[in-house]
């Protein structure tokens, strides 16, 4: 998994990644991340200081109904 990413998991009996992009972020910056699901399809943004990454995504068998959690790892906070 790469260390500096924004990363989609698919949480069925296990996480599951499935879309990353690469983003190196600084510790102590602000950054806006922005998730749309509609249907099968999400995309998602991440944007700070002069850096920016994207992720689209279509779900071969979304779940129709649920939520969707942030994490951040190596001493980050969400």
């Amino acid at each position: 998994m790469m260390r500096q990413a924004i990363l989609y998991r698919k949480d069925g009996q296990e996480y599951i990644p499935v879309q990353a992009a690469a983003f190196p972020w600084q510790h102590g910056a602000a950054y806006t991340i922005t998730v749309t699901a509609q249907g099968d399809q999400l995309q998602a943004t991440i944007k700070g200081g002069d850096q920016s990454a994207a992720l689209a995504w279509q779900d071969r068998a979304p779940y129709r109904t649920g939520q969707i959690g942030l994490s951040c790892w190596s001493n980050s906070h969400t």
